[in-house]
């Protein structure tokens, strides 16, 4: 099993491949970030958008 980024790229040829995307709703995700980091929602909702830019580029 390989898990995270590149993954399917590495896999790409694989004839047995399974991709799965995980998501979770923003409200759930901003809760979270609170939780652990100890965040303001402002902050978390900051935090998760930042993420998310980065990922996406």
């Amino acid at each position: 099993m390989i898990v995270g980024r590149c993954a399917d790229y590495i896999l790409k040829d694989h004839p047995n491949l399974i991709k799965i995307f995980l998501y979770a709703p923003i409200e759930y995700r901003i809760n979270k970030v609170k939780e652990m980091y100890k965040d303001t929602y402002n902050e978390a909702k900051k935090h998760i958008n930042q993420s998310d830019k980065s990922r996406a580029s």
